[in-house]
């Protein structure tokens, strides 16, 4: 029998306070009643989530969170991890402010490790913040040996759309990592030695196996401070032309079609520093150890590839493309949505109603962002929350697949 460990880290970049309630009652999905009907987490007690060593019979997931000072929505986490058994998971947070949560018991009471924190900067280096939290979460390791372990990157405006039982077996029944790849026309390529090679475009929150997380770990250097450019870091060339004669390329030198030299670091160099530069071989399709084919021509490659766990969109880009389309349809004829999109970030969630959550809880996806903070919304008060979602749907998503 195989064994299976997962870890998750979640970061907030640009998160809110960490005490505001969902913009609809999401926790609803997860939580329990009082007498009136209303949602109870004071008794459930601290989370505990590390410290002891995965049952010999369960894996274990590392969630890793990136966040400011804080989580859009803690109810919603804190019903998501109550019934959890202990051993199979742990949660680690990186906030760029630090200050902020100190001010909050909020990761204490979930029973999250809040990492020490390192220089980040958005789109030049968000890396070495995942890396830290991982190199956190390798140290801290409650996986037997043998066992599968995951280390999965979620924001502080990320939420679950599936129970955590269906989260963790789907995470732990397979050793490989997740990646979700853009379409093709978003790489970037250079020529090197004479030889083309590419720089796929990934989503950041990605789902590593134990290997690829240490890989990472240890490839990954930091920037120095005066670094402005986001061409700083080096990709590893290695296989192929490069067996036994390995070097490295400025990111600098890889482009787009159409000359940019424009990437976030997030969104390439976590492939690249696990697996190197993409060097096509005589087919369509490529095969990467513990991670499986990956096309860079051909019918296949027109389209998002990999693993995709969490739904996001952005309005300037094909990004996820074939993979969230059916579910953003379903999200945008939601009578109760409210949302804005911006430039460069993603579609924000400001109110769903239950055709979205229903949406999202059929799609293979783990978990959506981003959902604002609701702060502003007082028409999606706890009254209107159970009007949105009534004991039937309450029913349907607590119900593992």
């Amino acid at each position: 029998m195989r064994l299976v460990a997962v870890t998750l880290v979640v970061f907030c970049i640009y998160g809110c306070d960490g005490l505001s309630l969902p913009v609809l009652e999401w926790s609803r999905l997860y939580g329990n009643k009082d007498k009136r009907g209303q949602q109870t987490f004071e008794d459930l007690g601290p989370l505990a989530s590390w410290g002891r060593v995965a049952p010999a019979s369960e894996g274990v997931v590392n969630f890793l969170f990136m966040v400011k000072s804080g989580l859009a929505h803690p109810a919603v986490w804190r019903r998501f991890f109550a019934g959890a058994p202990k051993g199979t998971w742990q949660a680690f947070v990186h906030c760029s402010d630090p200050d902020g949560c100190e001010d909050t018991s909020l990761f204490a009471d979930l029973g999250f490790h809040v990492v020490p924190q390192v220089n980040t900067l958005y789109c030049n280096d968000l890396v070495s913040a995942a890396v830290q939290l991982m190199k956190f979460a390798l140290d801290s390791s409650i996986a037997r040996p043998g066992a599968t372990e995951k280390f999965a990157l979620v924001s502080d405006s990320t939420l679950p759309v599936k129970p955590f039982a269906t989260v963790h077996s789907v995470l732990t029944s397979y050793p490989e990592s997740d990646f979700c790849f853009t379409p093709m026309e978003e790489w970037r390529s250079t020529i090197v030695d004479g030889v083309k090679v590419y720089l796929p475009k990934h989503s950041q929150w990605v789902t590593l196996n134990r290997e690829h997380a240490k890989t990472l770990a240890s490839e990954w250097i930091p920037p120095e401070p005066w670094y402005t450019d986001r061409g700083w870091w080096n990709v590893p060339l290695k296989g192929g032309t490069w067996t036994g004669k390995q070097r490295k390329a400025s990111a600098i030198r890889f482009s787009a079609k159409s000359g940019s030299k424009w990437m976030c670091a997030d969104e390439f160099a976590v492939f690249a520093k696990i697996f190197g530069a993409f060097e096509p071989g005589p087919g369509e399709s490529k095969s990467f150890p513990g991670l499986g084919n990956l096309s860079h021509t051909g019918q296949v490659a027109q389209n998002a590839q990999g693993r995709c766990r969490t739904f996001v969109v952005f309005r300037d880009t094909q990004s996820l493309g074939n993979l969230t389309e059916s579910v953003e349809e379903e999200v945008m004829r939601d009578p109760a949505l409210s949302s804005h999109i911006g430039v460069s970030h993603p579609l924000s969630l400001d109110h769903v109603g239950p055709r979205s959550l229903a949406a999202l809880r059929r799609s293979d996806f783990l978990f959506a962002r981003k959902f604002s903070c609701g702060e502003d919304e007082p028409q999606t008060s706890a009254g209107a929350g159970r009007q949105l979602v009534g004991d039937d749907y309450i029913s349907l998503v607590e119900t593992s697949l």
